[in-house]
């Protein structure tokens, strides 16, 4: 471990008192002695805790100098009961044979201690601290009033920024300007500055993490430049600039405010006249009133992320209503005015109602209002607001935890381009891999439970069966391990981060998964002051770029020994023939699996509808009467539909040969002859064949549904005294047929239930860990699959044709995967591949959901039904929505999804894989995804928006993939770019979703920008820039592992093509 000595011994010597845990004298065993005769000797010191780490002194004196310093990571406490009556403990670190002897004075004093540092380690201080703030959160939402002071008076503000420790950082990393949550501009749902008074209720609801109406939508947006700078000569050009803003907040016992760091612009440099791109915006949840007070300080950045104040101006909200031109303030030095500080406001929707009112309550009630942004509630008609995630309450109940940053560029199609990026978590993260576990686990009960009743005479198929199901019982153990895990996690957790991709309890759930939102609006459609700003969101100037990110679905805890999913399902094939192998799916041996639960659940509804059936003939029968039309029909319409499924079944063509052994022994194995005596025991029809028996069971079904209608029509025709009506079939005739069909469908299914042994037994069949891992690379998928699928679905909803097309040619989605093709992230690509198409066999439907009062949106997730090899994903759809859906979608018609994968590998790695490895599987996947987009294309050429854009982007596109040059990144862009065209969705990975995917991103937002938005060539490198250094992939870094930091070295940048490399100051080391 790298450390600097002095700053250690400052933070020992300055961090008594309040500022440490807990701190006292101890006795410390050390050896003394010469080299050959040391002994343990207990000695007197002075500790202090101070975080996670452990200071000892030379002393036990509190003015004696720090000794040493114990990192208390990995570490856990041993107390000792039968030494000095309970007061001595170890401290032991884990993996290493190293532990530290302790005394205290007595054995109150020594369980103090050990509590201490047992809840020292960062992970436990970090758990405390998510803990807190699910509280606060909660606390929050729970129907609590808020109230705002009145006016504050004027704050000063005292430079330098007081520093503080962010509370997801480490306590052994720099430490950072404090900016507090409640004022960042990057907002969250837990950055709330809200004020509570007294509850009037102590009655506890449980809140729902579900996104705030206005969390994305910005009610006031300001742009900074300066002119006229008399900059001073300490400050030459190059030296960087930047605004800095603070905002008076109202104390809670007094009419005092204080003034809080809010924002700061990006750096420029040092010059006469500035433009700033970075905006400032506020939302709701900051709780403006024209009273607030704004402080801008422009400030010049000196080394180590310190800052100099050379000037000042300030001004209150209101001076920012209803203006037609930016606010001019003058930049006040020590005794002279240094210039102009120009405010352009972008967007502000409040100006009306803070204005016009007329008392604290009424000003208290525009600004917390929610829903619409002007306070009402929304209309019952679907508007082009509804392509908002904060105004669909579909997408509103998938995410929360926004977080935004504003930027305004200048464009050559108007005066300039309003930009918003939005980064949002998914509460799908968690929820999905719940429901597919059960989902799992409910399967696998039942598969138990069928293989249990079958009764079985002969040796071999007893010892088949035993052994199916002590796998099949290993697997159920494993499930029920793993969503314990899930539900643990889910409750104070709506991602999993990077860290934890290797964490066995939640490695069905997706690393790192968000949702990444562009918004672009042109200056020419936003009105300088609107009381309804949404309105403007779906105009022809606006363009929202949506791309779901996450970390590549792989098995991390299982680890790659012997390759990925594509080597272990195909161990006796090249990659490239695997690949074709697993692209097209063996659909017959996925029905023959699942046979014994589908014909089962099939067989048990028909025989209720049998049933049914013969209860209401011999009720006819008694009183000579037909039964009634509509519950007759009814009845044979179930019958009938689940007689065809039952019968699809049956003509399994793997299912018939294995069924054709039983019938003739000689045309099957030895082994497979003896199970003919078994099935014979079973079976009470001659051996006609099983095609006879499949036909005779047809012609019953027919004969019986003939009969019933022909019942019905002889009733309908003696009402209407027809002469020509024929007699009806009697009731005897057609209950006797009902027997029988009884009798010869309980008959078939039990030879089929033979078959699918004879199958199983005959076929070589996957592992159980083979079958675990799919499951959990499939979970990781489909859940990022369900996130895009949602998005896009709940975002066209203004694009009925589009919606139609889902239905008829299912949806494109477009994986990015920058993985390389080098030892575990070729493992990981091989697993990547199989979940991705494994996703052909999941099945997509619309239904209404039920309405329901209240912020409860969890009535509108999607739900998961079937098994694991042919899945149904149903979204409940908000009532209001779900009536401007199109004709088929509301009949509950299904559309699929067409998936496919691009992956170029850009890291030090894949530059050893160029040289010494192999890339032979990449290749043949990007060949294989271009043929799937080819396919597409031809499919819906004819309804693109561009197709002479699309044709070009297409041709690139194949070349790019059939150069088979080394990191050619042409390919992610053309396939990126033809995907948006086909009105496909977008996904991006790497191993973890945070450096390279920010990368990745960021370029795509740029360049849609330049393509499609009038940004200059020329201007998309400062924008790319921009954006990795100030915006929401940089905060997604410290979301996952505490640092506000890019995990590249500078020798790794150096194989990483340029468009991918981030600028000097925003990467190194950063682990956790």
């Amino acid at each position: 471990m790298r450390f600097n000595s002095s700053e250690l011994k400052q933070m020992a010597a300055v961090s008594g008192g309040k500022n440490c845990t807990k701190e006292g004298v101890l006795s410390l065993k050390e050896k003394e002695g010469k080299l050959w005769n040391k002994t343990d000797v207990l000695t007197e010191r002075w500790c202090r805790l101070v975080d996670n780490l452990f200071f000892y002194y030379k002393t036990k004196d509190l003015k004696s100098e720090p000794h040493g310093v114990l990192v208390l990571e990995g570490s856990h406490v041993r107390t000792v009961t039968n030494e000095y009556k309970g007061c001595a403990f170890i401290l032991e670190f884990d993996g290493e044979n190293k532990s530290t002897y302790f005394l205290a004075r007595d054995q109150s004093d020594a369980q103090a201690w050990v509590e201490a540092l047992e809840n020292a380690s960062y992970a436990k201080l970090k758990q405390r601290y998510e803990l807190l703030m699910k509280r606060q959160s909660e606390s929050r939402k729970e129907g609590d009033t808020v109230t705002e002071n009145n006016a504050p008076s004027h704050a000063t503000l005292e430079l330098p920024l007081r520093e503080t420790r962010s509370a997801n950082s480490s306590p052994m990393l720099p430490r950072r300007k404090q900016q507090p949550a409640e004022l960042n501009v990057a907002l969250t749902d837990a950055e709330d500055d809200r004020r509570v008074t007294k509850k009037k209720t102590k009655k506890r609801h449980k809140s729902r993490c579900v996104l705030s109406s206005d969390s994305t939508l910005p009610i006031l947006e300001i742009s900074f430049s300066c002119s006229d700078l008399d900059i001073p000569k300490a400050i030459d050009n190059k030296r960087l600039l930047h605004i800095g803003v603070w905002k008076s907040v109202p104390k809670l016992a007094s009419q005092d405010s204080t003034m809080c760091h809010a924002f700061q612009t990006d750096l420029v440099r040092a010059a006469t006249s500035l433009q700033f791109l970075k905006t400032l915006s506020f939302y709701r949840t900051h709780l403006l009133t024209p009273h607030t007070q704004l402080q801008f300080h422009l400030c010049q950045y000196k080394e180590y992320r310190s800052y100099v104040s050379i000037g000042a101006a300030s001004c209150n909200v209101s001076d920012l209503f209803h203006r037609t031109n930016p606010l001019s303030l003058g930049v006040q030095s020590k005794d002279r005015e240094i210039g102009r500080i120009h405010l352009n406001v972008i967007k502000e929707t409040l100006s009306h109602q803070l204005t016009k009112a007329s008392n604290e309550a009424q000003l208290s009630a525009a600004v917390i209002g929610s829903g619409h942004p002007n306070g009402r509630k929304l209309q019952s008609s679907v508007d082009s607001s509804y392509g908002d995630i904060g105004q669909n309450p579909n997408l509103k109940s998938l995410y929360c935890q926004a977080i935004s940053r504003t930027y305004r560029f200048p464009s050559t199609l108007s005066e300039y381009v309003s930009v918003q990026e939005i980064m949002l978590e998914t509460r799908l993260s968690f929820n999905i891999p719940e429901l597919y576990i059960k989902l799992l686990i409910d399967q696998e009960t039942r598969y138990i439970a069928t293989l249990n009743s079958l009764a079985y005479t002969n040796e071999r198929l007893q010892l088949t069966k035993k052994q199916h199901l002590e796998a099949r019982q290993k697997l159920l153990e494993q499930y029920n391990e793993a969503i314990k895990g899930i539900v643990q996690h889910k409750q104070a957790h709506s991602f999993k981060t990077s860290v934890q991709k290797v964490d066995k309890c939640v490695e069905f759930a997706p690393t790192n998964l968000h949702l990444q939102r562009m918004r672009v609006r042109h200056a020419d459609c936003i009105p300088a002051s609107t009381a309804d700003a949404t309105d403007v969101l779906g105009s022809d100037s606006s363009g929202i770029l949506d791309i779901v990110t996450f970390g590549a679905p792989a098995a991390q805890c299982l680890k790659f020994k012997q390759g990925g999913l594509l080597s272990l399902v195909n161990a006796d094939k090249t990659k490239k023939d695997a690949l074709s192998a697993v692209a097209v799916q063996d659909r017959e041996r996925c029905e023959i699996q699942e046979l014994p639960i589908c014909l089962s659940e099939i067989h048990k509804e028909a025989s209720t509808d049998i049933g049914t059936l013969e209860t209401m003939l011999e009720a006819g029968r008694e009183v000579q009467h037909v039964p009634v039309r509509t519950s007759m029909e009814s009845v044979l319409s179930r019958l009938e539909n689940n007689m065809d499924r039952i019968l699809a079944i049956l003509d399994n063509s793997a299912l018939c040969q294995a069924i054709n052994i039983l019938f003739n022994p000689s045309s099957g194995t030895r082994s497979a002859s003896s199970l003919v005596t078994a099935a014979h025991s079973l079976i009470s029809v001659s051996q006609a064949g099983w095609d006879e028996m499949k036909l005779s069971l047809k012609r019953k079904v027919t004969e019986i549904l003939r009969d019933c209608r022909s019942m019905l029509a002889a009733a309908d025709d003696l009402l209407s005294l027809n002469q020509n009506a024929q007699a009806p079939p009697s009731f005897e005739d057609i209950l006797g047929n009902v027997a029988e069909l009884k009798k010869r469908l309980l008959n078939a299914t039990d030879i089929a239930m033979q078959g699918q042994a004879v199958h199983t037994m005959q076929t070589p069949q996957e592992s159980v860990e083979l079958v675990y891992r799919r499951d959990l690379v499939f979970s990781q998928t489909i859940s990022a699959c369900i996130c895009g699928v949602a998005t896009k679905l709940l975002s066209s909803l203004h694009d009925s044709a589009l919606l139609e097309s889902f239905v008829q040619n299912g949806m494109l989605m477009e994986f990015e995967s920058l993985l390389s093709t080098y030892k575990n992230e070729l493992g990981m690509l091989e697993d990547f591949i199989v979940g991705m198409y494994d996703l052909q066999k999941v099945s997509f439907s619309c239904q209404r959901a039920p309405e329901q009062a209240g912020n409860n949106l969890d009535h509108l997730l999607p739900t998961l039904h079937g098994t694991r090899h042919r899945l149904s994903v149903k979204f409940h759809i908000d009532p209001v929505i779900f009536d401007v859906l199109p004709d088929s979608l509301k009949s509950g018609a299904e559309f699929k999804v067409v998936p496919t994968l691009f992956n170029v590998g850009i890291n030090e790695e894949q530059t050893l894989a160029d040289r010494i490895g192999d890339n032979s599987l990449q290749d043949s996947v990007n060949s294989l995804s271009l043929k799937t987009f080819e396919a597409y294309y031809k499919d819906t050429r004819k309804t693109s928006e561009h197709p002479e854009m699309l044709d070009r982007c297409m041709e690139n596109l194949g070349s790019a993939v059939r150069s088979r040059k080394t990191k050619n990144v042409d390919i992610l862009q053309y396939a990126a770019q033809a995907c948006r065209l086909m009105n496909g969705v977008r996904f991006t990975s790497c191993k973890s979703a945070k450096d390279r995917t920010g990368m990745s991103v960021t370029l795509e937002q740029a360049q849609v920008l330049a393509d499609h938005h009038g940004l200059a060539p020329e201007s998309v490198n400062n924008v790319v820039a921009l954006m990795r250094t100030e915006g929401t992939r940089l905060e997604n870094t410290r979301k996952n592992v505490g640092v506000k930091k890019y995990a590249f070295t500078s020798i790794q940048l150096k194989t990483f093509p340029k468009r991918y490399r981030p600028p000097d100051g925003t990467y190194g080391k950063a682990e956790k």
